[in-house]
């Protein structure tokens, strides 16, 4: 592991994640601080930097990208992990599309009113940031953590403090999302295991959140 290795690793597996902890705890269970703006462009500018850092660290010692899982062509395990996600998130887009949602209560509606995006700026930096954030801590802490890890300390541990570092990394808002987000890390880790191919894991990293505001927005017109 070289230098560089180490500074972006103990980024990923302690900074981010605490930083994004003690954030949280400090907010409670209130709405995230600042506009929808200064979020979307704070966690661009995180993920921006580890993304810089990543291409400083694979350009300098001249690493192939397959080792990050950016496998080409996909392998057969990856090739039906890209299956996987096709029928998935045709069905989840179907059931937003043609299912009616439930009328939202007041608490949802408050909730997506402060994440969805309403301007036509808001609109640009957030699909910006489903496709930035979802490929990017796909390759963070999926491809590049278990690459970086798995030789020194084995598959398992590997495994484990990958989906605990991204899973803390979304903070706390209560015992349901947070056991939430660890489990889909873990979950995402163990798929890239398997598979060792990104493509697909990105292609549902990116597709999922802008599915969801469509499906948010539409519980939301429910509402009113």
């Amino acid at each position: 592991m070289t230098p560089l290795d180490g500074i972006l690793t103990v980024s990923l597996l302690l900074l981010v994640p605490g930083f994004a902890l003690a954030r949280s705890l400090r907010e409670g269970k209130a709405s995230p601080t600042g506009t929808r703006t200064e979020r979307y462009l704070r966690s661009l500018r995180v993920a921006g930097r580890l993304l810089v850092l990543l291409l400083a660290v694979w350009v300098v010692y001249d690493r192939p990208v397959a080792w990050l899982g950016l496998d080409r062509p996909p392998s057969q395990a990856g090739l039906i992990g890209l299956g996987v996600a096709a029928v998935l998130l045709l069905g989840l887009a179907g059931t937003t599309l043609f299912i009616k949602p439930r009328p939202a209560d007041a608490k949802t509606m408050a909730a997506a009113g402060a994440m969805l995006p309403q301007t036509q700026l808001e609109w640009r930096l957030f699909l910006l940031m489903a496709l930035v954030l979802g490929a990017g801590w796909e390759l963070l802490y999926r491809g590049y953590l278990v690459w970086v890890l798995e030789p020194h300390i084995g598959t398992p541990l590997t495994v484990a403090l990958s989906a605990i570092a991204y899973g803390v990394a979304h903070g706390y808002r209560g015992p349901k999302m947070f056991a939430g987000s660890l489990a889909s890390a873990l979950l995402f880790t163990l798929a890239f295991v398997w598979t060792r191919s990104l493509w697909w894991l990105m292609a549902i990293h990116i597709a999922l959140p802008l599915i969801g505001a469509f499906a948010r927005g539409r519980q939301r017109e429910m509402g009113t």
